[in-house]
């Protein structure tokens, strides 16, 4: 690894702070085509010793026998991942896989060596979400901490298909349970409460919630709602969201979540389907509310979102995404021979190889952010460990359907090598299709589209539209270049009225 500064981290580099805000561990970006066969280490601040960045895995190996803080490569699936800080700065809570199935949550004292007596863990699901590619870190706030004491409280992790919280004291985990079963088939999130415990700030979503705010009297025992992230849709406007139990590969019941458009319902019509791939690794899509389904069933589609596996394979079998349609077909008027892929990040990737592998079994593919299989962006075909990439069945076939990819062009001082290979040979991939005849198109996702605006959002799903409606009926379309339309303020308005 590149030497780091006594002082200061380097520019390239990832950090984790305490609560104080102080950077305590980092992981140092380095490039590709640097990068050793030996897994990267976490660096941890000793503050006062020298050298003052040491590596958390040969400290905590040393200290508490524990074992995994490294950068994860593909190769290694046991890892030990830092989420957050206790009050104390010395106090490292982790998820760990290390001799297990699924992650569980875990402490221990860097310092001291230490293990916390706190051990939280399931069977059925990990407690932390795989981190996205280049991530080092999670970005969702796992620890909750009571703002009145500074003490850790509980932790916040997502379940298989829903927000789980677990409280650390048996009283706030019955007030967690109460509103839960007070508000069925919702995700719970309680977000704040008073300095007594007798108000409770929460948030609640489900899939025919869009996300509502409440504040719950405890004396009382009354939950006073307040304020709804979507008022103009309401239950009448929404699409009705089901699971979908299907036998998999190897005879596992296997579960998806399928969003169907209102009119087909004891209709004669036959449907198009639209297969959506979680988004990144081992991800599950959220049974409660979520914008993309309820878009993609405005456009009259059929929508069928694709699970992983439970532990222990936790995998996602592209092969299972066949099974799932024909027991879709079984339950739901749709057209088999009009089926399209779509996926983000990882999910484009899975979509993009099932549409190589069995190009006669769907019309196209959509993928946002993504990288396409069999695309080598790392110098001389290696991956990031410096391993040679190596070869999987299928991938000298070449896309023959419709594709259309949408992403985002590195900006700004921190992009790295690899970003800027993925955005350039993604394109130049695309246009090599082009040229062989594949109908094909290419577009950069803009800024607003990562921010959540809602016309920049629109303008790329109007274009999405555009693309599968012709590539389900086998017809060519031009796509016009994204434009985000910006809506006229109340002021302009009332100038032009005059």
């Amino acid at each position: 690894m590149k030497s780091i500064s006594e002082e200061s981290p380097g520019a390239q580099t990832e950090c984790l702070p305490d609560r104080q805000g102080k950077a305590r561990l980092i992981m140092e970006y380095v490039p590709a085509a640097e990068r050793s066969k030996s897994r990267e280490p976490y660096r941890y601040d000793t503050v006062k010793k020298m050298p003052r960045w040491r590596d958390l895995d040969t400290l905590a190996a040393a200290n508490s026998g524990i074992s995994g803080f490294a950068l994860r490569t593909i190769k290694d699936r046991q890892n030990s991942i830092p989420i957050g800080f206790d009050t104390n700065p010395d106090i490292l809570y982790y998820a760990s896989n290390v001799g297990r199935e699924t992650y569980g949550i875990y402490g221990f004292n860097i310092k001291t060596g230490e293990r916390i007596d706190l051990v939280l863990e399931s069977e059925e699901i990990d407690l932390i979400k795989p981190l996205p590619f280049g991530k080092n870190f999670p970005d969702e706030d796992i620890l909750i901490f009571d703002r009145h004491t500074q003490k850790l409280a509980g932790f916040r992790v997502e379940g298989r298909d829903r927000v789980i919280t677990r409280w650390l004291s048996p009283e706030w985990q019955a007030v967690q349970k109460t509103l839960e079963l007070s508000l069925p088939g919702c995700s719970v999130t309680i977000m704040e409460w008073s300095a007594d415990g007798t108000r409770v700030l929460l948030h609640s979503s489900g899939p025919e919630d869009t996300g509502t705010y409440h504040v719950y009297h405890r004396n009382d025992k009354k939950i006073v709602s307040f304020a709804e992230k979507m008022p103009w849709l309401s239950k009448d406007v929404l699409y009705e969201r089901k699971k979908l139990n299907f036998g998999g590969r190897g005879g596992i019941i296997n579960e998806a979540i399928i969003t169907v458009p209102r009119e087909s319902f004891g209709s004669s019509k036959s449907f198009p389907v639209i297969v959506v791939f979680p988004k990144g690794a081992q991800d599950a899509p959220r049974y409660e509310f979520c914008a993309e389904p309820h878009v993609f069933a405005s456009m009259g589609y059929v929508v069928l979102e694709m699970q992983y596996r439970r532990p222990p394979e936790k995998a996602l079998i592209t092969s299972d995404v066949i099974p799932a349609l024909n027991e879709l077909a079984k339950h739901m008027p749709v057209n088999l021979k009009r089926v399209i892929l779509f996926g983000e990040d990882t999910g484009a990737a899975n979509a993009l190889t099932l549409l190589r592998m069995q190009p006669e079994r769907f019309c196209g593919a959509v993928g946002i952010n993504a990288r396409v299989p069999g695309v080598s962006y790392f110098p001389k075909s290696r991956k990031m460990d410096g391993t040679a990439i190596r070869k999987r069945p299928g991938d000298e076939r070449s896309i023959t359907k419709p594709v259309y990819i949408l992403n985002n062009r590195p900006r700004g001082g921190r992009v790295t090598d690899l970003q800027r290979a993925v955005y350039e040979k993604t394109k130049e991939y695309v246009g090599t299709l082009k040229k062989s005849g594949v109908d094909a198109a290419f577009d950069d996702l803009p800024d607003e589209y990562f921010e959540n605006h809602s016309q920049a959002k629109a303008a790329v799903f109007a274009n999405i539209e555009n693309f599968i409606n012709a590539a389900s009926v086998n017809a060519k379309v031009e796509l016009g270049p994204i434009k985000v339309v910006k809506t006229m303020s109340a002021e302009s308005k009332s100038k032009r009225k005059q």
